[in-house]
């Protein structure tokens, strides 16, 4: 049974903070855990292979409705928006972009929010654009925690900035190598 689901939003510069975040999951975590990055087509597969290599979990890029389960890490394919339905099954949607990125990390955001409400554990990462504020201030409204990379610890300020602004309420920012550790503490 999921009891908690961990979803990571990230742009420019958060390649680092998701392989350390990859890296320190205890074996036995048994959340799943969602992973959501801008990325060009071209770099799917290697997203894929490094992550694998440096997980002690199954890593998989989702295909659509594919069923989340525990203890495994889903990446969301290069341009598709990443959904999930009540019935834990991801949906694949290549509807617009949204501020010129698809997967959109508001959309995804949005749509575990309205599914996991207080158990979503979002995490922001360093990204060049404000994708990701809209969507964890509907995680914080349904109850969810959001974590936020500190904006001076980010290759790229701009995400977890606007995150912060957009949502002053959050409590936890901390530089990408402690991210793991405020996770394990929350759950």
């Amino acid at each position: 049974m999921i009891e908690k689901v961990i979803i990571i939003g990230g742009s420019a510069g958060s390649l680092t903070p998701v392989l350390s975040i990859i890296e320190e999951c205890p074996l036995d975590f048994k959340h799943p855990i969602v992973i959501v990055l801008h990325r060009g087509k071209n770099q799917q597969n290697i997203l894929l292979e490094l992550l694998t290599r440096r997980s002690k979990r199954s890593v998989l890029e989702v295909n659509h409705y594919d069923q989340l389960e525990c203890s495994k890490v889903y990446i969301a394919p290069s341009n598709y928006h990443l959904l999930i339905g009540y019935d834990y099954h991801m949906e694949l949607d290549y509807s617009e972009k949204i501020m010129y990125s698809r997967p959109s990390i508001d959309v995804s955001f949005k749509s575990f929010a309205k599914v996991f409400k207080k158990n979503l554990i979002a995490v922001v990462l360093s990204g060049a654009n404000k994708d990701s504020a809209v969507g964890a201030g509907e995680i914080l409204s349904q109850g969810g925690t959001v974590i936020v990379q500190d904006p001076n610890d980010a290759e790229v300020s701009t995400m977890p900035q606007e995150t912060l602004i957009a949502n002053p309420d959050i409590k936890h920012i901390v530089p990408f190598n402690q991210i793991m550790k405020t996770i394990l503490n929350i759950t």
